[in-house]
């Protein structure tokens, strides 16, 4: 009986120590759980002013989107015959670019010229016009091109030509025109008739 009540005693003790630890564990957990709780100061920098503006690519014939000539067409061609006009091609843009050249021969008797090679082109770069008149021919520079007119829309001078950057002159070029002078290129069939070359510089914007 004495040992009974002996442990009687005892177990209050126990669970007086077991209310201490909890006690003390709820402590630990309310010490951890009180880490989250720091505050952390922020700061942002930003990238400004890229601000893009699209460039332009403008090419001029003689100062102008379109030029008509006055030199390069004749009203009484015959074999033998030449004449010639220089062009100068700008690039007024703001951006780089290159250029090509087509044209050939169009009208109601473009074909017959076209089919026996009545007509020749020459292209000098930095070319100058000598002579005026029925004989005007292009001398000096580099000639680039000779080749017998064929029908409109023909390449002219092959793959783009350039780059040619922004306010800079893209090539002053000496156009001719000749009719040859054997009758199996310009036949006698061809009096009368006419034809109208045409010309199209065409820009591409160039990578930079």
């Amino acid at each position: 009986m004495k040992h009974a009540a002996h442990r009687a005693q005892r177990q209050p003790r126990r669970g007086r120590t077991a209310v201490a630890i909890a006690s003390l564990l709820a402590g630990v957990l309310v010490l951890v759980g009180g880490q989250g709780t720091f505050a952390f100061w922020t700061d942002e920098a930003s990238v400004g002013g890229a601000t893009i503006q699209a460039g332009t690519i403008d090419l001029k014939v003689n100062g102008k989107d379109s030029h008509i000539t006055t030199t390069l067409g004749m009203a009484a061609m015959v074999p033998g015959d030449s004449v010639a006009e220089v062009i100068t091609l700008r690039n007024s843009g703001s951006a780089g670019l290159t250029y090509t050249l087509t044209g050939g021969l169009s009208g109601a008797d473009a074909l017959a010229f076209a089919t026996p090679g009545a007509l020749r082109l020459r292209i000098v770069e930095n070319g100058v016009r000598s002579v005026s008149g029925s004989t005007a021919t292009c001398s000096g520079g580099n000639e680039i091109l000779s080749r017998v007119l064929q029908l409109s829309g023909a390449s002219l001078l092959g793959g783009p030509r350039g780059p040619v950057a922004a306010g800079q002159e893209a090539a002053t070029l000496c156009f001719e025109v000749s009719m040859a002078t054997s009758l199996t290129a310009a036949p006698s069939s061809l009096q009368g008739k006419s034809t109208t070359l045409t010309l199209t510089f065409t820009a591409s914007s160039a990578l930079s």
